[in-house]
């Protein structure tokens, strides 16, 4: 009878034990539902299997998110293996991974699948085991999945479009140069380093504005020096662009100790707040073109003086006296038209006390207007064609340009200027 009891009681022991360990059960799975609705809540898919002893994986379940992301349903992995989900080039991942989940260690990979379509998709793989096995051979594994395909996509672009850059950066022969709202030089490409000898000087970089600005000695293009708020960097840092006709050319002496005149460009740099974070500088090497304008206005200034001493020489009756001036001003003439590319001249001598004009010689006249040209011109007064601030600047040897279509003489012949030129704007000097 005893021995009846005992057993009733063992099996009813036995019975709650299992209602027990039921209903434990019971709340693991309700638990492990209701972290599935909050991984797929939180995560693009989610999933739990089993890492046996023989590092072979067993799925319990995945979200439905699997499917949208790759294609396959689950189940087709559960015969093929889930070792063939990832990309062929990245499976050397998945040992480091089941090494990583017998430590108990939480493991993040971030690797490609092949999609059903044959496409690529990049995810980023968050799990971590528990051991539930007494044995401890036999894991849960559970994981999150984030689809980062879009993110990779961008990277990828951002590092094409920055190889793009830094190949045409390196590539454009003027010099460019970038600096910081400070105007600390942050980077400059192959051009600026031969141009302006960074690399003579390892220093330089570290150097303040104001000494970088001392250490290449700039200089206007007449020579003289520029103070710190007049160098095309410090205006740019302070808001202003200058491109076209507002880039400025100054002398520098590089740090390879070479004098060059540089035309200099730039813009400041702002972010998306509209704050100035920066600055770039172009600079283009114009000391060919410099030093021929001032090869130029030196002969220019020569044939100037010649004139100047042609027109101050004795003019007799005697033909060949002043046929002989007359061939030397118009020599004078051509050469200057070579010179400086223009299409007409004239020389004359202006009488201080009537103001007429005196022709000297003339260069570029269409042939039916010549013999009116030395006609007619004796009876012009300069101040027909010249109004009297401009003339005053002549008296001063200044050069003039004015516009013939606003002379104060609306009467005052042009010899056809306005044919030739296309346009009535005049240069004179004296």
């Amino acid at each position: 009878m005893e021995h009846v009891t005992d057993q009733e009681q063992e099996n009813k022991y036995l019975r709650e034990r299992m209602q027990q360990l039921e209903a434990e059960l019971q709340r693991v799975r309700e638990r492990e539902e209701r972290g599935q609705v909050l991984l797929q809540l939180t995560s693009d898919y989610a999933y739990m299997y089993r890492l046996l002893p023989d590092d072979s994986i067993r799925r319990e379940w995945t979200t439905e998110a699997f499917t949208t992301i790759t294609g396959f349903e689950p189940e087709e992995f559960d015969q093929r293996g889930w070792e063939y989900l990832q990309h062929p080039d990245d499976r050397w991942m998945l040992q480091p991974r089941i090494e990583a989940m017998r430590q108990g260690q939480r493991d993040t990979r971030v690797w490609r699948v092949l999609t059903k379509s044959g496409g690529v998709r990049w995810l980023q793989d968050t799990c971590h085991a528990i051991c539930d096995d007494p044995r401890g051979s036999e894991l849960r594994v559970y994981g999150i999945v984030r689809d980062i395909t879009e993110r990779k996509q961008a990277e990828l672009l951002r590092f094409q479009m920055e190889q793009r850059l830094s190949v045409t950066f390196e590539s454009i022969a003027d010099a460019v140069i970038i600096y910081d709202h400070e105007g600390r030089l942050k980077q400059y490409n192959n051009a600026a380093r031969e141009l302006l000898g960074f690399d003579r000087c390892s220093e330089y970089t570290l150097l303040s504005l104001e000494e970088r600005a001392q250490a290449m000695h700039i200089k206007n293009v007449q020579g003289g020096s520029l103070a710190l708020d007049q160098v095309p960097l410090y205006r740019i840092l302070r808001g202003e662009t200058l491109q076209g006709t507002t880039a400025e050319d100054v002398w520098i002496m590089t740090l390879a100790d070479r004098q060059l005149a540089v035309s200099v460009s730039g813009a400041p740099i702002y972010d998306a707040m509209g704050d100035l974070i920066g600055a770039v500088l172009v600079c283009r090497d114009v000391t060919a073109r410099r030093t021929q304008q001032w090869r130029t206005t030196k002969a220019l200034e020569t044939l100037l003086s010649m004139a100047e001493a042609l027109v101050h020489l004795p003019l007799s009756d005697a033909r060949p006296s002043h046929t002989s001036r007359r061939e030397t001003a118009q020599e004078i003439l051509h050469l200057t038209c070579d010179l400086l590319g223009c299409q007409m001249a004239s020389m004359v001598d202006l009488d201080p006390e009537t103001g007429l004009i005196q022709p000297i010689a003339g260069v570029g006249l269409p042939p039916e207007l010549r013999e009116q040209f030395w006609d007619i011109v004796p009876t012009i007064r300069l101040s027909d064609y010249v109004n009297a601030p401009d003339l005053v600047r002549l008296q001063r040897g200044e050069p003039v340009l004015f516009n013939l279509a606003q002379a104060p003489s609306k009467v005052a012949p042009t010899f056809g200027i306005e044919q030739v030129l296309g346009r009535r704007s005049v240069y004179i000097t004296s």
